[in-house]
């Protein structure tokens, strides 16, 4: 037993990061998503459940140092208005982890006030977002999601709550998101009016 710890005391922080990063799972909110296939996967390779970091953050002084001073391990910020109470954990929380780099976000349900507003927040910041069941907002004001820009945005799925009709006019969703390359909408209130000068890929879900 103590010659098995030594050993894993003895590993360079560079390989403990690389096994870190393979512990956390996909978020449970994307179970609920379809099946898709390459490239509309990307936004669910990209995102990890950033709780199953609490055992390896507990485990010794020296992993909490690794975990705290590897932003890229907190780089997923999850919003799930729909998970009981007790067990929502404020993913503002984890957001100072992560003070730079690329940002991943899931969104399922809402978005509420608390999540538009955090997504407003660090906008120049992410890459990757995923939206399940929410109600997409192309009003103008200031919170509303589907007027965010995000100029670094490159792959996103965008699952919209039920309205049981066909889109029957466009807006303008996340303008200025000008290397987004990947795009799927599924029940889309609105067809996008504005152009994605870098998109290859699009899929509209009625």
């Amino acid at each position: 037993g103590n010659i098995e710890r030594r050993s894993i005391d003895s590993l360079p922080p560079e390989l403990l990061v690389i096994i870190f990063s393979l512990v956390p799972g996909c978020p449970s909110a994307l179970a609920e998503l379809t099946d898709v296939d390459a490239p509309f996967d990307e936004a669910r390779v990209s995102l990890r459940r950033t709780e199953d970091l609490w055992p390896i953050f507990f485990t010794c002084r020296r992993w909490m140092h690794i975990c705290l001073n590897t932003p890229h391990l907190w780089s997923t910020i999850t919003f799930d208005s729909s998970a009981p109470s007790p067990r929502r954990i404020p993913p503002y929380k984890h957001m100072f982890r992560c003070p730079s780099g690329p940002q991943y976000v899931l969104l399922k349900g809402g978005p509420s006030e608390e999540a538009s507003r955090r997504v407003w927040e660090f906008s120049a910041r992410v890459n990757t977002l995923c939206c399940h069941n929410v109600i997409l907002d192309a009003t103008t004001e200031c919170g509303s999601l589907g007027v965010v820009s995000l100029p670094q945005l490159r792959v996103c799925e965008l699952a919209c709550a039920a309205s049981g009709q066909l889109p029957r006019r466009t807006a303008p969703l996340f303008p200025n998101s000008v290397v987004l390359r990947v795009l799927r909408l599924t029940r889309p209130p609105f067809i996008p009016s504005n152009s994605f000068p870098a998109l290859t890929h699009l899929q509209i879900d009625t």
